[in-house]
Order: structure tokens, then C-alpha cells, then sequence
């Protein structure tokens, strides 16, 4: 899924088994809270959150970046 996502320019090249484990922590952080950590978030909001950053921030920049100097 990524490899093609980056062979299609959807998504920048990264390593693929950190970019795995990351997804897979911040799933497992989400659905395995801490009982005294309060409830921030439900599911759907989390689901959506995730979905957004990982599609989404791994796409590749276009344009200059705040801040880039020219």
C-alpha cells in the first residue's frame, strides 16, 4: 500500500516499516488508554484524526513551506 502510494505520488518516500509501527502505536495508544488518563476523544473522532494525518501528512509537499527560505 505504500510502496504504490509513493510509486503514484500520493505519498512521500519514507520508511515503510517505521511508517507501519507508527500507525499501528498511535492505533494501539487509542484504543489501550491508561484507566486514569481521561477520555478525550470517542472513536470516530479518533478514527478520523488518524486516517486525516496519515493520508495527509504523508503526502508529498507541494509548494514552499512556511517559513522556507527563498
Amino acid at each position: 500500500f505504500l510502496a504504490e502510494g509513493v510509486r503514484r505520488g500520493a505519498f512521500r518516500a519514507t520508511n515503510p516499516a517505521l511508517t507501519v509501527r507508527m500507525l499501528s502505536v498511535s492505533l494501539s495508544a487509542f484504543a489501550h488508554r491508561q484507566p486514569w488518563q481521561p477520555v478525550e476523544v470517542g472513536v470516530e473522532e479518533a478514527t478520523e484524526f488518524i486516517h486525516q494525518f496519515f493520508m495527509h501528512g504523508l503526502a508529498p509537499p507541494r509548494g514552499r513551506r512556511k517559513g522556507e527560505t527563498r
